[in-house]
Order: structure tokens, then sequence, then C-alpha cells
């Protein structure tokens, strides 16, 4: 690279840091960690998890990302804050936001001694801002009850705790909602809070990828994650957060549960996943009372929350779980940090994502052939990928039918006579093959131990039998087959049957032999059948019904799994309706008319073929090849005329001056020229008998038949008219009148 003048470059310059450009080249995990979409800057608590037995498999909020406001960014001051839906009271130094669909985006709420944003608008937007809770002792944001679906997102909340330690006005959250429809907090660094994270009343809540650190610093505080005040909530979400609280210096933080979802004043909740989360209550002094707390207060309704994967350091704590209640409660895969260990399932939950398992039919006994469908219903929502199977006690499998994107997997289980007989099905094991996985949303695998059960009341009977014929079918099942014709017979059996060691025949009533077909059984892919071959033969006896006389075995084997040998008597069989017509169409009479007399050029002769049963003209147009050297051709519609089309087949001949005089016509062959003739077997015609001499019938091919010369006579009229040159000219002369006046004369 060089100047105009041919210097070269000095290039060493390029070598700098992009102050405030941060780049993030998150790797999935195969979780919806929530990585991906990570703000710019450097994780806050980098070697938080170093140093335990195991981590989570997942990207940790505020450990390998950062999460708060992004790094670079420029956030302003709220008293230039001038927009639609938006008002700024610098007396209480409050925003309201009363519009909808408003977004405050990068401002420092932290300056003027702390600013409240009170929202009262819908669907509106607070991020990319710092928050402090300063002088003016401002809860950060609030909400009145008109506010919905509000989301708080890359923000940096902090209430000013540390070091004020022991104030017992501070402000009890740091976010307040009270509307409806809900509320998303994402990417959010919550720390030094004097009291709770968030304070929610109604709808769905969406917590997560957020990191809430050193919270506890007011007299007397009951400090948790999320305090649900008289809400109605259904399908919240607490998820890959980190909540970390340090020892405490002078009594503070002081020490309360981490991630709480409690039904109290008047809740109810419903629906809710705590998923993924990381909790850390360092020792040796107790910093969490108990990490997870799912409880119901007396007259408030807790239905339905699934509490797992989360990963936990307990030594500062209590234990890991408060003493659950509620119902529909599902503790499962919470680790131990410290030991690599999970945590056993407190009493009064279910210890699987399987919640029930269902089976159709519920009850009786279920014989060979007969179908069991298992629906396991599950705590959440899973995907499923390739196809899971069951392992049952009586030695079958249930295989994955559906549900993928439901919380109900159904598995189909087809009862086989090999099964062992048990008096109550069991789901003895749950495999995933050929790389089968079934995941939460959050990237869980799902804990299906609980399908580990017993139907009480299905019954699996599978009775001995030996492999019998029970229905032999034809392809064609009905019609007339001819010479060289293919039949194709099914036999049917009550169970599959494998054929090995030679080659099974049937002896068939027309004296033909239907062969086994291998490559045509396994088409069928149906192991309860054989197929057998038959191709009509010229030498097989005409029957009115096909019939299947015997089996011949020519040392094969047919037998079932059990190695069983087929019986197979039940074979013998006739078929109704299909017909077996060995018989060649053969011509029986020749006819012409006129039948006798001498015939001139010019004149017709119809010849008829007799045969000896019906047949049909098909593909082309057959002719006679006759003795005088004329061609009598094929005439499709005087055959028709006939009303008797298929025993007559008629042939037009007229005589042409070219042909040879004869005494008696004949007859000599016959000229398919691309036709068939067939009777409804298919067999092929002999038309051999057609060769004949028709005494008695003569062809005089030198002389015009009397309508000719009428032709001609009609023509030579016509002469002495002008050809407009003022000359006589001659008619035009067919061939026969042409010859005439060379001298030849009619008879």
């Amino acid at each position: 690279m060089r100047d105009a003048a041919g210097n070269a470059a000095n290039l060493s310059g390029a070598v700098t840091t992009l102050s405030g450009l941060a780049i993030n080249p998150s790797v999935s995990s195969g979780y919806n960690d929530g990585a991906v979409n990570a703000p710019a800057g450097t994780p806050q608590l980098p070697s938080l998890l170093s140093g335990y037995a195991v981590r989570p498999p997942w990207k940790v909020a505020g450990v390998d990302y950062a999460v708060g406001v992004p790094s670079g960014t420029a956030l302003k001051d709220p008293l230039t804050l001038s927009m639609s839906g938006v008002s700024v009271d610098t007396t209480s130094h409050t925003i309201f936001v009363t519009g909808n669909n408003v977004t405050l985006n990068g401002y420092d709420f932290s300056l003027e001694g702390g600013w409240d944003v009170y929202v009262e608008g819908a669907n509106d937007v607070i991020e990319n801002s710092n928050f402090k809770v300063g002088a003016n002792n401002l809860v950060p944001i609030g909400s009145s009850t008109a506010a919905s679906n509000l989301t708080v997102m890359y923000n940096t909340i902090d209430g000013g705790g540390l070091g004020v330690a022991g104030n017992p006005g501070a402000i009890y959250t740091l976010i307040s909602f009270r509307g409806s429809g809900g509320m998303t907090a994402e990417y959010n660094w919550l720390k030094n809070a004097p009291q709770h994270i968030i304070e929610f009343l109604n709808g769905t809540l969406i917590d997560r990828y957020n990191l809430i650190q050193n919270v506890g610093y007011s007299v007397g505080a009951h400090v948790n994650d999320v305090q649900f005040n008289g809400s109605v909530s259904n399908g919240s979400v607490i998820d890959f957060n980190t909540v970390f609280n340090p020892q405490p210096v002078n009594g503070y933080p002081i020490p309360g549960e981490g991630i709480q979802v409690e039904a109290q004043l008047g809740s109810t909740i419903t629906n809710t996943q705590i998923e993924n989360n990381i909790l850390i209550a360092t020792g040796p002094s107790l910093t969490v009372s108990y990490p997870l707390v799912v409880r119901q207060d007396s007259g408030n309704v807790i239905n339905g929350a699934v509490v797992q994967a989360n990963y936990l350091d307990t030594t500062g704590a209590f234990g890991p779980f408060y003493p659950p209640s509620g119902s529909s409660l599902t503790y499962t895969n919470n680790v131990n940090m410290v030991t690599g260990a999970q945590y056993a399932s407190p009493s009064g939950t279910t210890p699987s994502d399987v919640t029930k398992v269902l089976a159709s039919p519920a009850s009786g006994t279920v014989m060979p052939g007969g179908t069991v469908t298992l629906t396991l219903n599950l705590a959440e929502v899973v995907t499923v990928t390739g196809t899971p199977t069951l392992a049952l006690n009586t030695g079958g499998v249930a295989t994955y039918t559906g549900g993928s994107g439901t919380n109900a997997l159904t598995f189909s289980y087809t009862v086989s006579i090999l099964d062992a007989i048990v008096p109550a099905l069991a789901i003895t094991q749950v495999n995933l093959p050929n790389g089968a996985t079934v995941h939460d949303a959050a990237g869980n695998a799902a804990n299906l131990a609980g399908a580990l059960t017993t139907l009480t009341g299905l019954a699996i009977d599978p009775p001995y039998t030996m492999p019998t014929a029970t229905q032999v079918t034809a392809s064609p099942s009905s019609g007339v087959e001819g010479v060289g014709n293919n039949i194709a017979l099914t036999i049917g059996l009550n169970e599959a049957v494998t054929v090995s060691g030679g080659t099974p025949s049937l002896a068939l009533n027309d004296g033909g032999t239907a062969t086994y077909d291998a490559t045509a059984t396994a088409a069928l892919q149906d192991p309860m059948k054989l197929v057998f071959d038959y191709t009509v033969g010229a030498s097989d006896l005409n029957t009115p019904a096909l019939g299947i006389t015997g089996v011949d075995l020519n040392g094969a084997t047919i037998q079932d799994a059990a190695r069983n040998n087929a019986n197979l008597a039940g074979a013998a069989t006739t078929l109704s309706g299909l017909r077996i017509d060995t018989t060649t169409p053969t011509v029986t009479q020749v006819a012409a008319s006129p039948s006798s007399g001498v015939e001139h050029v010019g004149d017709k002769i119809t010849l008829t073929l007799g045969m000896n049963e019906a047949v049909t003209v098909s593909g082309g147009t057959p002719t006679l090849t006759l003795n005088d050297g004329g061609t009598a051709t094929y005439d499709q519609a005087a055959t028709s005329a006939l009303n008797n089309p298929t025993n007559q087949l008629v042939f037009d001949y007229t005589v042409a001056s070219s042909d040879t005089s004869t005494s008696a016509l004949a007859v000599t062959s016959v000229s398919l020229n691309g036709a068939t003739i067939q009777d409804v077997a298919g067999n092929h015609a002999n038309l051999s008998g057609a060769a004949t001499t028709l005494a008695g019938l003569q062809v005089d091919a030198a002389s015009m038949s009397v309508g000719l010369l009428t032709q001609f006579i009609a023509a030579a009229s016509n002469i002495g008219g002008s050809n407009g040159s003022g000359t006589i000219a001659p008619p035009s002369l067919a061939p026969q009148e042409t010859q005439f006046l060379a001298g030849n004369s009619h008879s």
C-alpha cells in the first residue's frame, strides 16, 4: 500500500482498542439462556461459579454475559425528556407515562436525587436506562392499575441500599407492577435493593436473564425476588436468572428468600415455571433462608408449578426448598453445585415432568392384534424430536405417535402373539433411540421417570395359536382369464409367518400351479400375508370358478416367530366369479355375399367369418388376402350392424381391374396389420380356418359391372363441352372407362 509518491504506508496506527464497542460471540448452549441477545459489556461476576463441583451447562446471566445498560450507551438527563404520552413532574421527580406504545430509551434516572417512572399506559417499554434510589427515596419503576403489558429490559436498577444499611424508611421494591396483562423483565442488573425486587399484581410475569445481587438493606426487610400480592397470574415464567447475596456486614443484607412464588392476600397463581436459575447463598453465615419457595397461604391458590433444573449453593441457607404447598407441583433435576448431586424432591411434589399416565382402553383384557394408546401428561409443554419408545412388561414396545408442542405425548402399542401374559400392563423404561429428545421451552431434557407405572386393571393375554390360513384373495378377483394371463393369489393368516428352505406352491383345479412369490410378499410389508403367482397355461382346463385344491411345501417351512408350523388347510377354497378359459377362438365358417355368380370390376363382395366364440378386434384393421390378388378389409361398422358383432367378423372386397379373374374366389391368408383378435379371456384367435375356397363365386376382372358402365355412359354424355379455347374437350375417364374404350365389353 503506497501513496502517490510511492512511499509505503505505515499502518501501525491501525492497532487500537475501540472503547465502547463490545463483541459478544455467543455460542449456543442448546438452551434458551438469553446469551444471543445479551447487551454489550463485560459480565459483572465472571468468576462467581468458579470452584464449584458442577456449574450449569448454559450461559449464565452476569457470569457468561453482561446484563444491564449496554456498555457505550450515552445516557440522557430525564429533564430533557419531551415526547407524546410522557410528562415530567420536577417537583415529585416523577416521569408519568400515560401514552400507549411509549419507549423510554437511554436515560439516567439516577440524576437529580433519583426519579420514579410511573406507567399508566399499555405496551410501554423502559430500556437501556440507569436507575439509582437517591435522596428522593422513590421506587424506580411503578405503575397504576390502568397499565398493561409493561416491558423493562437492559436496565441497571440500584436500590441504593449499599452503604445505608438499616434505613427504616427505605423503598419496598425496585419495580412495582399493579396493572394487567403482565410484565416482562429481561437483562436487568437489579442490585442493592432494600427489600423486594418486583412487586407483581396481575397477568403473566416473564422474569428472565436478570442478575439480582445484594438484596435486603431495609430494617426488618422481607426479601424475595418476586412478591405476588393479591395476584391472578397464569403462565408466569421465572428462568435463567442469577441471584446472589454476599455474606452480611453488620447484619446487612438481611437473609431472605431467593425466588418466591407465594399465593397471598387473595392470590390465584397457576401454571408457573421456575427453571434454570442460579441461586447462591454462600456461608458460613446465613444469607438466604430458602433459595426456592412455592407457598400457598390459607384461602389462596397455587395450582401447577414446575421447579426444575435450578443450580444452587445452599451453604448459607436452611436448605434448598421451603416446604412447598399447593397442587400439581413438580420438583425435578435441581442441582447442588457444591456436591454435584441432585436434590431430592420435597414431600408433596412430583419428582418427574410426567404427572399422569393414561391408557385407552383403561381396563379389560387386550388380545393379539389389539392396540393400546398410552398418554403421558406432563407438567409443561415439550418438544419432541425423533421417535421415543416405552418398554413394556410384556416384552412389547409402545412407539411415540404425537403430541410435540403440547403437554400430552401419545404412544401406541399393538399386542403381539409373542408378548407375555400379564395381569396388569406396565411401562418399565423410557427409551430415546437414535438421538430422540424431549425438551421443554428452556431446553431442559424432560424428566420422564414418572412414566414408569403399572396400569392396574389392564391385562394382556395373548393365548397360544397355530398360524392358520384365514382368507384367500385373488387379483383379479373376478372375470375371465385366458392363456398367458397372470393371477396373484394371496393367503391371509392369523399371525406373522416366515417362509424358508424352499418355494411352496398351490395346486389349482384347472391343472395349473401357483408359485410362492417372495418379492411380492415382501412388498406388501405385511408378514401375515403370502403371495402366490399363477400364469394361465394353454394346457390348463376351462373352469367356471378357479379353485385351490392343495398346498405343496416343496421342502419349505412356513412358521411363526415361535417356530409353530402354519396350517394352510384353509387355503383350499373356490374363487367364485373367477373363470378360466383356455379355449382358442377359431374360424368355423366363411360366408360370402353374394354367395355365387360372376362379379365384375367395381362389384362389392362381403366376406363374413363365423367364430366359435365371441371375439373383439382392437388396435388395427385386419385384412383377408384373396386368390385373385385382391384384399378384403375388416368392416367394423358392418360387423356391429349384424347385432352379433363378437361371433362374426365382416370384411369388404371390391373387384378391381388389376385383380385376376378366377373361377372360384378364395381366401388365402389373414393379415392382422397390428390388430388383436381376442376372446374375453384374452386368448388370441386362430384364423387359419379363414383360408377357404368359395365355390360358385367367380371373379371376371376383365369386364365392367353394370353399375360402372352406367357411370361411363353418364360421363360420355358430357362429350362436346367447351374447354374455353374454342375446341371440344373429351370427358375425364375413370380407369374402368378407359378399359372399356380399349375394347372391353360387358357380358
